[in-house]
């Protein structure tokens, strides 16, 4: 059993096995070979074991030291077709630095993160299709120094000089939703209204509805102020791809906590560089809940304004179907 502080859930497996596997399973269709992957994937490595069948190499991090034995153990037992590389270390530093630290049990000082060559561009870099940040925690830490690292972090997850800017790829953020403190609310306000000086009349109408104060569901309240943080952070950092969100997911985690699932895709320019993917775009992306004993997928009261049902299929169409038809029932 991995000594790591969060379980899954089955809300969390339901995500996992029904929403993100059937878009890195439309990736992977779209790459015609198998995915490389960076990111938190726990100790239990559930996330890789479940899409272990549409991925490559694995570059996996983790802060606890005992975890890292956790984590190679699972990868010993259940992914041996995999080329998994454990980093020690926080991840913002380790995207920021572009390297984890060396550990006891083996790892490489220095080792890039995925080291391969491109074969197009016969050059070695950081390269992967697939970012899962599962955080233990918030989506901004407390402190500015922390939230600055973080956010910083997801800006060089888009800088130019990554190998990989030449392919499609997706970003998944995983956070807590009950840690948001006086102080990480505020900073996340302070930095929304800082975006509200120079966006349209629109953008500033959607971030205002988003930041509003919801008494008695902090759940609600946090989901939509963590969906415009994150959209903003996205929006003003993937300037050279075309940016598709795939949904802001409430949910219950271990435990009940309450946690919110973001989803991204990111498409770079054929030819000319397009123009940035326009931040209310992001915004008017679905809010949804996994609901019911069978779990599915509901949307959460008074959407994004302006949100219609074509950007509701827009956003869910790596869904099948009925699930996408039992969304759009909803809508008033």
């Amino acid at each position: 059993m991995p000594r790591g502080t969060y379980r899954s859930s089955p809300e969390k497996g339901f995500i996992r096995e029904e929403v993100d596997c059937r878009l890195l399973a439309r990736l992977h269709g779209y790459r015609g070979e198998r995915l490389n992957y960076f990111g938190l994937p726990g100790a239990d490595l559930l996330d890789i074991q479940c899409w272990q069948h549409l991925l490559g190499e694995v570059a996996a991090v983790e802060r606890n030291r005992r975890n890292l034995l956790d984590m190679d153990d699972a990868a010993k037992q259940h992914m041996t077709g995999l080329r998994f590389t454990p980093h020690h270390g926080d991840v913002d530093k380790v995207i920021l630095d572009g390297f984890g630290r060396r550990w006891e049990r083996g790892g490489e000082s220095q080792r890039s993160l995925v080291g391969v060559s491109h074969r197009d561009h016969g050059r070695l870099g950081w390269y992967f299709d697939v970012v899962n940040l599962d955080y233990f925690g918030p989506f901004l830490p407390e402190g500015g120094q922390g939230a600055r690292q973080r956010a910083d972090a997801i800006r060089k997850l888009f800088a130019t000089e990554r190998v990989d800017g030449w392919n499609r790829w997706v970003l998944l953020i995983t956070v807590e939703a009950n840690l948001i403190t006086s102080e990480i609310n505020t900073q996340m306000r302070e930095y929304l209204r800082g975006i509200q000086k120079d966006a349209s009349e629109q953008t500033v109408s959607l971030l205002e509805f988003l930041m509003q104060p919801l008494i008695g569901n902090q759940g609600l309240a946090a989901t939509r102020l963590i969906h415009a943080a994150a959209a903003s952070l996205i929006a003003r950092s993937a300037v050279y791809v075309t940016t598709l969100p795939r949904g802001t997911i409430l949910y219950s985690g271990s435990n009940s906590q309450p946690m919110v699932h973001l989803a991204y895709e990111f498409i770079p320019a054929e030819g000319p560089l397009p123009p940035p993917t326009p931040l209310d775009k992001l915004l008017r992306s679905p809010l949804l809940t996994v609901a019911g004993a069978r779990h599915r997928l509901d949307l959460l009261p008074n959407q994004p304004p302006g949100l219609t049902g074509a950007d509701i299929r827009a956003a869910l169409d790596h869904l099948d179907g009925p699930t996408v038809d039992g969304i759009m029932a909803q809508l008033p």
